[in-house]
């Protein structure tokens, strides 16, 4: 079995552009700034489609919290960026399932 340093090292040598990088370096501001918008535009849709969903849909639903954070992610995706057409379209797309 190879020493774990050849282990580490491996991924450097395959992109010799990553290989100056030290390891742990932060994201530079444009993608650090886009992660943070997504992630809080996730949060804040999350939390207004809840809001609109009754207790007892969430007792007869028990797996809607995972239905509404599959339609969030997919939307994000898709590049979504509003979290109030977000919410409404998550919720839209739990009461078609």
């Amino acid at each position: 079995m190879s020493d774990i340093r050849e282990i580490v090292r491996r991924p450097q040598e395959a992109d010799p552009e990553r290989a100056a990088e030290p390891i742990g370096k932060a994201r530079t501001g444009g993608a650090t700034a886009e992660i943070a918008k997504k992630i809080q535009s996730y949060n804040l849709a999350f939390q207004l489609a809840w809001k609109h969903i009754s207790e007892d849909q969430k007792r007869w639903q028990p797996d809607i919290a995972q239905r509404l954070h599959d339609s969030i992610r997919r939307q994000l995706q898709e590049g979504a960026t509003e979290a109030v057409f977000i919410a409404s379209e998550a919720l839209k797309d739990v009461e078609r399932s």
